[in-house]
Formats: C-alpha cells, sequence, structure tokens
C-alpha cells in the first residue's frame, strides 16, 4: 500500500469523523464514533479524528515520514488511553464525562 493511498484513506476518515463530532449528529457511523472515543478513550479520543486528517494531508504532500506518523499515532493512541484509564472507575465507560 502506498503512502498516497494511506494518506488519502487518513485524510478522509478524518475529515469524515471531525464532520460528525463538531455538529454532534451525522451518519450512523459518525455517532457510533463518538460514541466509541467517547466511551473507550473519554473526550481526549475525540482528537483523534482531526489528527488523521492532519497526517493524511501530510502524508499526501509528501512532508510526514511514515515512521515519524506511525510513531506519533501509537503515542497520541497511548496517551488518550492512559488519561481515560486515570478516570475514576463509575466513569471510565460512561459519556457522562
Amino acid at each position: 500500500m502506498s503512502r498516497e493511498v494511506v494518506g488519502g484513506v487518513l485524510l478522509v476518515v478524518g475529515l469524515f469523523f471531525s464532520a460528525a463530532f463538531v455538529s454532534g449528529s451525522g451518519a450512523f457511523l459518525g455517532e457510533a464514533g463518538s460514541l466509541a472515543t467517547t466511551r473507550l478513550m473519554g473526550v481526549v479520543g475525540l482528537s483523534l479524528a482531526p489528527f488523521a486528517a492532519i497526517c493524511g494531508l501530510l502524508l499526501l504532500l509528501g512532508r510526514l515520514p511514515g515512521r515519524r506518523a506511525l510513531g506519533a499515532a501509537l503515542l497520541l493512541v497511548a496517551v488518550a488511553t492512559t488519561l481515560a484509564s486515570a478516570l475514576p472507575p463509575e466513569l471510565r465507560f460512561s459519556s457522562a464525562f
């Protein structure tokens, strides 16, 4: 799979989910994605979609090396899940936070 394909997919998916998160409504996939990110990673998980769109754009422009992009994505997911695990147990899988 080439960098252009990965960049295009990341850009499209990131923009789709960013629009669904900002508007608060959207297609079923957008609502399911919003629910999954807030329940699994907390509010920090909502930053994954814009991050994916930015990384996709940078990959398409050839400004982001593949290994650095993978490392940054893994660090973002690790930080988001660590912050979500620090929540109290009664709020961990709740969208009330």
